[in-house]
């Protein structure tokens, strides 16, 4: 817990909700397939997709840990995940 704590110390709060996010997904996607979660995406990846909120799928596919082959598989609902409260908290 405490590594998991150094890990996303210096994520902004709305990063690490973001974050939060993706791995229950992650959890929820990997446990559909079969598949153990660290196949879908690394730890390292989701705190990327976190920090950078890709917009497209081009800016997807720059991340570390995404490719070409998982950005047409999941890109679309991880898009999806990072426009969700992008706009809370402006006024």
């Amino acid at each position: 817990e405490q590594k998991r704590a150094t890990f996303l110390a210096d994520l902004a709060p709305a990063a690490q909700s973001l974050f939060a996010r993706l791995r229950q997904w992650r959890a929820e996607t990997a446990k559909a397939q079969g598949v153990p979660a660290y196949i879908i995406f690394q730890d390292r990846t989701l705190k990327e997709i976190a920090e950078q909120r890709p917009e497209t799928h081009t800016a997807l596919i720059r991340i570390l840990g995404v490719g070409e082959a998982k950005a047409n598989r999941y890109g679309e609902q991880i898009l999806a995940l990072t426009k969700v409260g992008q706009g809370a908290g402006k006024n």
